[in-house]
């Protein structure tokens, strides 16, 4: 009877080890494929921008067949640092889907353009201070640069933080996240040979706000806009890279989502599938 007892107390072991064993191999399997299939949504995503604009640049009225969808997220990150992170991975993701603005994808003569590529709401939103540093000291994911660096296609250095932290203008960069934010990816035409012109897009931002306060410039980089919106807080930012031998401007911005309007910009997004135009 004992001998019978202690076999089935081993069986019992054996099953319950195989049952974990299963379970941790079915997480990894799914992890795996969520990790797999974020990455290949992003090179499907650039992959048909490419294609798009080698057969025809999109304006209003034309077919959009793009792989791209608005990437909705809603987190419960109680962190100021961390919802940073939130929000600079979203722009390093939506700048390089988009080629990094070196794709002109965009009929530009026709207007500005802005394609949200990311709807972001905290259920518990933090005050937001000094994010350009946050840009500046962290490392964009899967690139050996600074978000900073990545974004404003320039060499981040010491000196530009020591610069950043110096200037009393910084206290102005403040991020208003109370209400759900849009990360997109702007294009118009250079308004002059420069590029140091804003567009209809940009030239919009700065006329909704009630101040806008250019932080820092680095190197060939057109400087940081930070934005005091109609609410009071700083709730606009752009990040503007000066790309020569191109007759377009791009940028990645945050901007409230219910006030997207105000920047008078041809707008794709993509709620419930790929990315069209929003009438």
């Amino acid at each position: 009877m004992a001998k019978g007892t202690e076999m089935l107390w081993t069986t019992l072991a054996i099953i319950i080890v195989l049952v974990l064993i299963g379970i941790v191999i079915i997480y990894i399997i799914v992890t795996g494929s969520k990790i797999a299939t974020t990455g290949g949504d992003k090179e499907q995503c650039l992959s048909s921008i490419r294609a798009q604009a080698a057969v025809n640049l999109l304006s209003p009225g034309t077919a959009v067949n793009l792989r791209c969808t608005t990437e909705q997220v809603k987190s419960d990150e109680t962190d100021a640092t961390k919802q940073k992170g939130v929000l600079a991975s979203s722009m390093a993701r939506c700048w390089e889907e988009f080629g990094e603005g070196k794709v002109k994808l965009f009929q530009i003569q026709t207007g500005s353009y802005c394609v949200v590529c990311s709807h972001i709401e905290f259920t518990k939103p933090q005050k937001l201070d000094h994010f350009m540093q946050y840009l500046m000291e962290n490392a964009a994911p899967g690139k050996s640069v600074s978000y900073y660096s990545y974004l404003f296609n320039v060499e981040g250095t010491p000196q530009l933080v020591n610069q950043y932290r110096l200037n009393p203008i910084s206290n102005q960069d403040t991020l208003d996240v109370s209400h759900p934010v849009a990360v997109m990816y702007v294009a118009e035409k250079k308004v002059d040979a420069t590029g140091g012109g804003k567009g209809p897009a940009l030239a919009a931002l700065a006329g909704v706000a009630a101040a806008g306060v250019v932080l820092i410039s680095g190197g060939t980089a057109i400087p940081a806009l930070i934005a005091a919106g109609a609410s009071g807080g700083a709730v606009g930012f752009v990040l503007t890279p000066y790309l020569v031998n191109q007759d377009f401007k791009s940028a990645v911005v945050l901007w409230p989502y219910d006030t997207i309007s105000q920047l008078q910009c041809n707008r794709l997004e993509g709620k419930a599938g790929p990315l069209d135009f929003v009438t």
